[in-house]
């Protein structure tokens, strides 16, 4: 099992038995005194995929390429100790690569059978030479479970909705286009989890109405007109040198690290993190949400 899985294990069972990861009696008595402390350059970071896994130097040169059955890895040779890594780690000793087991864990977590899975596998990945076995898609479910928290809704998603069902989809043209999607499953099974959750029932009836009732002229307006106007585009009321930027570390930095490591592309990275924490985590449920606010909402 990689070092990322157990790490995550740990936080999981942390969180589960209720035991704060931090106290104040725990601190060092600097941090208590309310005083900065920073790291030690020589401790081993937590993850990180871009240094060397022996000694953590940022430097380090390419290194030619490893074959493997299924892909081809690119080397990297740490200029200050000489060892030669990859930049993934999570793929040591698998036949596949990581993005062909994050497609397979999804379209199972979509309701689809194993058999059904790897059939669905089969034809949209053309870079697969060997059939994908059941028996190896059970081995990444139960390995991944701690990533993929979906797993203990997925028996009940099932029950009332088809994999077709599940998620609904759609594309909208604001200007460029953007996939909507709504995960109408794992939304209905967290309101009926808790029922505080209710209250966000017009959430839910919103997000399932986007596809046929999003006011689209309200997007696709050129900016200056008096409607279309993004957020993006409006003047700025506050000043950026008074704020203050605060790091967090939690379940879902972990998943991006997780993800991206099977995207090579830039450009794809924003696409494949959406689905996969759609899929698979257990609190998302709508990506590319449009938003907007019209003048009578303000008055």
């Amino acid at each position: 099992m990689s070092e990322f899985i157990k790490l995550i294990r740990e936080k999981i069972a942390a969180i589960t038995q209720n035991e704060p990861q931090f106290s104040q009696s725990r601190l060092p008595a600097a941090a208590q005194a309310g005083k900065i402390i920073t790291t030690p350059s020589h401790e081993k970071p937590a993850f990180d995929s871009l240094a060397c896994p022996a000694c953590h130097s940022p430097q380090f040169v390419k290194r030619g390429f490893r074959q493997k059955q299924q892909e081809r890895i690119q080397l990297y040779q740490c200029t200050a100790c000489g060892k030669t890594f990859t930049q993934n780690v999570l793929t040591s000793g698998k036949h596949y690569p990581l993005e062909v087991i994050l497609d397979a864990l999804s379209l199972y977590n979509l309701g689809y059978s194993p058999s059904q899975t790897c059939s669905l596998l089969k034809e949209r990945a053309e870079k697969i030479k060997m059939t994908l076995k059941p028996a190896t898609l059970a081995k990444w479910v139960k390995e991944f479970e701690p990533i993929c928290r979906f797993s203990r809704y997925r028996e009940f998603a099932g029950r009332k909705y088809t994999p077709s069902e599940m998620v609904v989809t759609a594309t909208l043209a604001h200007r460029q286009l953007f996939r909507f999607r709504f995960h109408r499953a794992k939304c209905r099974l967290i309101m009926w989890e808790d029922v505080r959750h209710y209250r966000f029932d017009p959430l839910r009836e919103f997000l399932e109405l986007v596809p046929s009732e999003c006011p689209h002229q309200y997007f696709s307006a050129r900016s200056g007109q008096a409607e279309g106007l993004r957020a993006s585009e409006a003047p700025l009321t506050f000043s950026r040198t008074q704020m203050v930027v605060r790091g967090k570390q939690n379940f879902a930095n972990l998943l991006c690290t997780f993800v991206l490591q099977s995207v090579a592309e830039r450009k794809l990275r924003h696409e494949a993190l959406q689905k996969f924490m759609l899929y698979n985590d257990s609190v998302t449920i709508a990506t590319e949400v449009p938003v907007y606010i019209t003048r009578d909402d303000l008055l």
